[in-house]
């Protein structure tokens, strides 16, 4: 055991004013640093609370854009019963699609194109490949399902078929036929 050499220090009344001063300072540092972390929780829950509640919302816009189209369906279910030639129903439900597609792209939907395209797994996903000789390589030759994006941003990839290089071995097959 170590023995106390240490005396005990007697301060001066100014050094305690200073040191009760700073311990001041102390608490009124700690109560407000204790008030700004209430205050950053309060300000953390009211801001998921808002954002919960406009996620929820988001959409209303495009749902009341769409309610319409809805309407449209309706209408053209019920004339359907009434209306036997079905040329003036497949016009009704194209015209229904029209408005639904020209909705979708004031909201920032754009088809993704793909016919005659360089493949491009960024906006295509291939489903199969055709051996062909009337197009260059990786080029798509037919869309199988649209595409899309939203924004400028793939929300779906286009499904396609792409044209590869005709093998050597079908080639002189071919030519063994022709011959």
């Amino acid at each position: 055991m170590r023995k106390k050499t240490e005396k005990k220090k007697k301060y001066t009344e100014k050094e305690l004013k200073k040191l009760e001063e700073k311990s001041k300072l102390c608490d009124e540092r700690h109560d407000q640093l204790l008030r700004l972390h209430a205050e950053f929780d309060n300000f953390k829950k009211r801001t998921t609370r808002e954002y919960e509640s406009l996620t929820k919302l988001a959409n209303k816009r495009l749902i009341s854009e769409i309610l319409p189209v809805i309407d449209n369906f309706k209408r053209a279910i019920d004339s359907a019963d009434k209306i036997s030639n079905t040329k003036d129903i497949k016009n009704g439900i194209k015209l229904v699609l029209k408005q639904f597609e020209d909705i979708l792209r004031q909201n920032g939907l754009e088809e993704i194109g793909a016919d005659c395209t360089q493949f491009n797994p960024d906006k295509h996903e291939a489903v199969i490949q055709v051996e062909t000789d009337k197009h260059p390589e990786d080029t798509v030759i037919e869309e199988v399902r649209t595409g899309y994006r939203l924004h400028g941003k793939v929300i779906r990839p286009s499904l396609v078929k792409v044209s590869k290089k005709v093998s050597k071995n079908k080639i002189k097959n071919r030519e063994k036929k022709e011959a």
